[in-house]
C-alpha cells in the first residue's frame, strides 16, 4: 500500500522561513512526488524548447536536418509525449492523495513521498532524451525512448489506481476519471512506440491524438472542474453533487469521443465519412456551448472585477485579493481555449463533410487544445500547487499573470498560422518565440518556488 505522509513545512524551510533553494535541485527524498514531478517537468522544458526552436528555424530557413522519423510526426510525438506525461503526473500526484482522504482535515496534509515514485519519474525523464536522439538517428532508439517513458507513466497510473482502490473516501468520481486519463496516456505512448518500430506512421499519429484528447486534456479538465469552484464561491454558487457529476460525465464523454474520432481520422489519413463528421460537428458544437456557458458563469470578467469571499483549506481568506482572482482567470482561460478548440473542431468536421473530405481547418483545433487549453490549465494548476506546497497564499503574482498572457499570445499566433497557410511561417515563428519564452521562464521560476 502506498503510504501518505504529512506535507508539513515545505522542503527548504528552516524555522518556517523559506530558503532560496527548492525541489528544482533538492534530492527526491526531501520532496513530495508532485514536487519532484514538477521539477522534472521544468528540466524537460529546458531540454525541449531548444529542440523545438532548432526544428522550427531550420524548417523556416530551408536547412535540412537528418530525420529518422517524418518531421511532422516527430514534432507531434514530442509535443504530446515529451512534456505532457510529466505535467499530467505532477497534477495527478498532487490532487489524488487529498481527494481520496475521508475527511477534510486529513486532506490538508496528505501527500505522496517522492521516493515512493522515484523509479517512474526517472524512467519518464530518461526516455525523453532517448526519444529526441532517436527521431534523428534511428526509429528503434526513438521507440525505446517512448517505451521507457511509457513504462514510467504506467507505473504512475498503477500507483494512482492502487491509491484510489485502497482509499476509505466515498467521492471517487473525479479520481476515477483522472486514473482513466493516465491509463489512456500510458497506453497511447506504448502504441506510438510499437508503431515506430513497425513503421506505421498513421498509427503513431493516431496514438498522439488519442493521448492529447483522451489523456492530457481529460485529466487536466477533470482536475480543474473539481478545484476551481472551491476558490470562486462568489462567482460560481454552490453546486449540488449531481450537477457536478453531470458536468464531469458530459465533458468526459465529449473528450473521449473526440479522442476516438481524432484517432480514427488520423488512421484514415485525415479523412472522415460525411455522416460521422456531421454527428461529430453537432456534438462538438453542443460541447462548445457548454464550455462557453461554464466559462461565463465562472466569469472571466467577474473573476477580475469582483472580490471573492471563498476560503482556502486552512480557513484563511486568500481570494480577497487581486492575485487570487488572477489565478482563477488563468485557469478559466483554459476552459475558454477548450471551447475554442471544440468550436474549431466542429467547423472543421462540418467543412470536411460538405467538401467530401477535401477541406478542413487542419491542425488549428489541435493547436488550440494543446497550446491553449492544456498549457493554460497546466500553468494555473502548477502555480496553485507550488504556492500551496510552499505554504503561501493560493494566488498568482503579477509575473505569473504576465507569463499566462505571453502563453495566450503564443497559442493565438499558432492557431492563426494553421488557419492562414500563406502566413504560416511568420506566425509559427512568432508562436515559437512567445511560447518558448513562457515555457523557459516558467522552468526557471521553479527554482524560486
Amino acid at each position: 500500500m502506498v503510504q501518505l505522509q504529512p506535507a508539513g513545512m515545505p522542503s527548504g524551510t528552516i524555522g518556517g522561513r523559506r530558503q532560496r533553494s527548492s525541489v528544482f535541485f533538492a534530492p527526491l527524498w526531501r520532496a513530495s512526488a508532485a514536487q519532484a514531478a514538477w521539477a522534472f517537468a521544468a528540466w524537460a522544458t529546458a531540454l525541449l524548447v531548444p529542440w523545438w526552436a532548432a526544428t522550427a528555424l531550420t524548417q523556416a530557413y530551408g536547412v535540412e536536418l537528418r530525420w529518422a522519423v517524418q518531421p511532422s510526426l516527430s514534432v507531434a510525438l514530442v509535443a504530446v509525449f515529451g512534456l505532457l506525461p510529466l505535467v499530467v503526473s505532477a497534477v495527478a500526484l498532487a490532487v489524488l492523495p487529498r481527494w481520496l482522504q475521508p475527511s477534510a482535515e486529513l486532506a490538508r496534509t496528505a501527500s505522496l513521498p517522492a521516493r515512493a515514485l522515484a523509479t517512474p519519474l526517472y524512467l519518464m525523464m530518461a526516455g525523453l532524451p532517448l526519444a529526441l536522439l532517436g527521431l534523428h538517428l534511428h526509429t528503434a532508439v526513438a521507440a525505446l525512448g517512448l517505451a521507457v517513458g511509457a513504462a514510467g507513466l504506467a507505473l504512475v497510473a498503477g500507483r494512482s489506481m492502487v491509491l484510489m482502490l485502497e482509499s476509505p473516501g466515498r467521492d471517487r468520481d473525479h479520481a476515477r476519471v483522472v486514473v482513466l486519463g493516465l491509463a489512456v496516456l500510458a497506453v497511447a505512448q506504448w502504441v506510438a512506440a510499437v508503431a515506430l518500430v513497425l513503421h506505421l506512421p498513421l498509427v503513431a499519429q493516431a496514438a498522439a491524438a488519442l493521448a492529447l484528447w483522451g489523456g492530457a486534456a481529460l485529466v487536466l479538465t477533470t482536475v480543474a472542474l473539481r478545484q476551481m469552484p472551491r476558490f470562486a464561491a462568489d462567482v460560481l454558487p454552490a453546486q449540488a453533487a449531481w450537477h457536478s457529476r453531470a458536468l464531469l460525465a458530459a465533458l468526459s464523454l465529449v473528450l473521449m469521443l473526440e479522442a476516438v474520432l481524432s484517432a480514427a481520422q488520423a488512421l484514415s489519413g485525415g479523412s472522415l465519412g460525411a455522416a460521422p463528421a456531421i454527428v461529430a460537428a453537432a456534438v462538438e458544437a453542443a460541447a462548445c456551448v457548454l464550455l462557453c456557458w461554464l466559462a461565463l458563469r465562472w466569469g472571466l470578467r467577474a473573476s477580475l472585477q469582483r472580490r471573492a469571499e471563498a476560503h482556502d483549506e486552512s480557513g484563511e481568506p486568500v481570494w480577497a485579493r487581486a492575485g487570487s482572482q488572477r489565478l482563477l482567470a488563468m485557469g478559466q482561460s483554459g476552459f475558454a481555449w477548450a471551447a475554442v478548440a471544440l468550436g474549431l473542431q466542429a467547423v472543421s468536421h462540418l467543412t470536411l463533410a460538405l467538401s467530401q473530405g477535401q477541406l478542413s481547418l487542419g491542425a488549428a483545433p489541435t493547436l488550440a487544445l494543446g497550446l491553449g487549453a492544456v498549457a493554460s490549465l497546466s500553468l494555473a494548476l502548477c502555480t496553485r500547487e507550488a504556492a500551496r506546497a510552499a505554504g503561501q497564499a493560493l494566488c498568482a503574482t503579477r509575473w505569473d499573470g504576465i507569463l499566462a498572457g505571453v502563453l495566450q499570445a503564443g497559442a493565438l499566433f499558432a492557431v492563426l498560422g494553421a488557419l492562414f497557410p500563406a502566413k504560416a511561417t511568420a506566425l509559427s515563428l512568432l508562436a515559437l518565440q512567445f511560447c518558448g519564452l513562457a515555457a523557459l521562464t516558467w522552468a526557471l521560476r521553479q527554482r524560486r518556488r
